[in-house]
């Protein structure tokens, strides 16, 4: 069957739902067969019992068939939503139990006392159909064992009772193969109910990979977009550089051009450094290294690797932190925060205006 992504719930609920919807899968071929065996048993006694219980018990199965093919076709209006599975897995076992009944009646509205052969062919006939009842319905715990342990039982007192010889032999076999298919069946379901769970499991995993190949596909993001403004900048300037005449670079290299561009590039080193620590954070090999800082300093710096993708836009950064302002935080992430403000002011505010870096007052500062 196949399983959707399980709603936003209690996992056990998710997969009580799932194997309620595996056994109601099965009721139409079940109820179909077994009338069809109804039958041919009420057939090959027919000469033996009256035709009025035979009619009767025939209706009977019928009845209960009917019902639960109702149950399944109501099912099947639910089975796509969110729907209680306690309260259709508690449905399931009343009909399950009622048919064992109305079949566990057989032992007595059909049965041929003293004809061996006949008595043979219904405990084989009600032992398949317990045998294939463990098979199909053992997604819910108690699906089988509400239907063959009162059939079974019924057979093995009617036996015991009026089988004679014969009959006191079957009887204890019926009770040791009841007890062994209800055995198998209780290992089934537990096999059943591991395998839905690990699904849903695997499923929640998935969509856990998949929210944090999001996450990546941000970061990447972000972090590209923080690398990509101070490097154009050198880069636009490396080029100013290259075509510049060589009379003209003594002057830049006075000017301490060449300078700022190396601690640009140094700034950028130190940035990707930060990202590494800051993976490690994530991965929980790094230890946060909180100490007090100066938050001026640290603006001015984080200022000057930006400084040429500010120039380009003609834009002036203006530091208005008090000299003796404190913190207290890891400076390399707090440093790429502060990067991270930088450039999104850079990249949003029009050409020629002015960026300021400020504290609102506060507490005394340390």
């Amino acid at each position: 069957m196949e399983i959707a992504s399980p709603p936003a719930g209690n996992l056990k609920e998710d997969v009580l739902r799932e194997q309620v919807s595996l056994a109601y899968s099965q009721l139409p071929a079940m109820q179909t067969s077994s009338f069809i065996v109804a039958l041919i048993l009420g057939f090959a006694v027919r000469d033996h019992i009256s035709h009025t219980s035979i009619f009767l018990w025939l209706a009977l199965i019928f009845a209960i068939a009917s019902g639960r093919a109702v149950l399944h076709f109501k099912f099947s209006k639910v089975r796509r939503e969110p729907f209680n599975g306690k309260t259709w897995e508690n449905a399931y076992l009343l009909l399950s139990f009622i048919s064992g009944i109305f079949w566990a009646l057989s032992a007595f509205m059909i049965f041929p006392q003293g004809n061996t052969e006949i008595i043979a062919l219904l405990v084989l006939v009600v032992a398949s159909l317990s045998a294939s009842t463990t098979v199909s319905h053992s997604s819910i715990k108690m699906g089988p064992a509400v239907w063959v342990v009162p059939v079974m039982m019924s057979y093995a007192a009617r036996c015991f009772t009026d089988g004679g010889d014969y009959g006191r032999i079957v009887a204890p076999l019926i009770l040791l193969y009841t007890v062994t298919i209800l055995s198998y069946s209780f290992r089934t379901h537990k096999t059943v109910e591991a395998a839905i769970t690990l699904k849903f499991e695997n499923l929640e995993l998935l969509e856990k990979l998949r929210h944090a190949t999001k996450l990546k596909d941000q970061f990447i993001s972000l972090v590209s977009h923080d690398l990509k403004s101070p490097l154009a900048g050198i880069c636009g300037w490396l080029i100013f550089l290259h075509e510049m005449p060589p009379q003209d670079l003594p002057e830049m290299r006075n000017k301490g051009t060449i300078k700022d561009l190396a601690d640009s590039a140094q700034g950028l080193l130190n940035m990707l450094e930060r990202l590494l620590n800051h993976s490690r954070l994530k991965q929980g090999s790094h230890a946060l290294k909180k100490r007090f800082v100066d938050v001026r300093a640290l603006v001015e710096r984080q200022s000057a690797i930006l400084r040429y993708s500010a120039a380009n836009k003609r834009l002036v950064i203006h530091n208005n932190l008090p000299a003796d302002m404190r913190i207290l935080a890891d400076p390399d992430l707090f440093g790429q925060v502060l990067i991270n403000l930088l450039s999104n002011a850079i990249k949003f505010t029009p050409d020629g205006g002015e960026i300021t870096v400020f504290a609102p007052p506060g507490p005394a500062r340390r």
